[in-house]
């Protein structure tokens, strides 16, 4: 009852707001020269089970995505939905890549599956007009740290006082657009793991892809402003709240999750 008492009222807002969209959105035969065409992928990697939170947030985007245009001179804006299950991230987000070119595909939208964000995510990071941007969120780990790295060095935080985007070295792909004109031609791999000797560990597929992006100088791009919308969900909702805290119950040593 409350799942359909929350759609219900996401329904009864987001028709309000259809009453007042430009009829642009519908397909409309107007003649204007500025008028474009989006398609939109929305790729979402996951093993087989989904966050019920991410879920009711993905509702929430599609409800949004098909009554708002994501762009004021928007003729025809068409969505895709593709999930990829797999233990392999790499190998999931490599196929989506490729789906995304295959299909014609004028943006990529990418969505973990254990996150959540507002209903108007990919109109917020549309407006940027960037290659690639995306949220900064934080890991599930107490105390937290923020996954976005600067290029001089060191983590990017989001706080009380960070606004608008910035440009930074690389970024998780919990919450992210791609837009592919730039990247379509990218050879493979585009999303592999590597072993960094100087740390020990293997850095992620982010990471590599990001450096592929810096290879053919397009920069990276953090929204400081969708970041403190958005959550990484485990044992806990984590955000930035709870960077550099220690949370004082006899949970906290359950909070420490090791996947990022």
């Amino acid at each position: 009852k409350m799942i359909l008492s929350s759609l219900r009222e996401k329904g009864n807002k987001w028709t309000k707001n259809f009453m007042n969209t430009p009829d642009i959105l519908m397909d409309s035969k107007k003649t204007d020269k500025d008028a474009v065409e989006v398609t939109i992928m929305i790729a979402v990697p996951s093993t087989d089970q989904w966050s019920a939170q991410f879920g009711m947030a993905l509702a929430g985007v599609m409800f949004y995505l098909a009554q708002v245009p994501v762009l004021p001179h928007v003729r025809r804006q068409q969505v895709i939905m593709l999930n990829r299950r797999s233990s392999m991230l790499s190998q999931s987000r490599e196929s989506l890549f490729d789906e995304a070119v295959e299909r014609g595909a004028t943006h990529m939208v990418m969505f973990d599956s254990d996150m959540t964000f507002p209903d108007d995510t990919i109109h917020q990071l549309f407006k940027h007009n960037r290659t690639f941007v995306g949220a900064n969120y934080v890991r599930k780990i107490i105390p937290a740290s923020p996954v976005t790295a600067a290029i001089g060095g060191g983590l990017i935080f989001t706080d009380e006082f960070s606004s608008g985007i910035e440009e930074v070295l690389h970024i998780g792909f919990g919450v992210a657009l791609l837009r592919m004109e730039d990247v379509k031609d990218m050879p493979s791999p585009r999303f592999a793991m590597q072993w960094d000797e100087k740390l020990k560990c293997y850095s992620g597929e982010d990471v590599f892809f990001c450096k592929k992006l810096a290879e053919q100088g397009i920069p990276v791009y953090v929204d400081h402003d969708l970041s403190h919308q958005v959550t990484h969900v485990g044992t806990y909702n984590y955000d930035h709240s709870v960077v550099g805290e220690v949370v004082d119950t006899p949970l906290a040593e359950e909070l420490g999750e090791a996947n990022a």
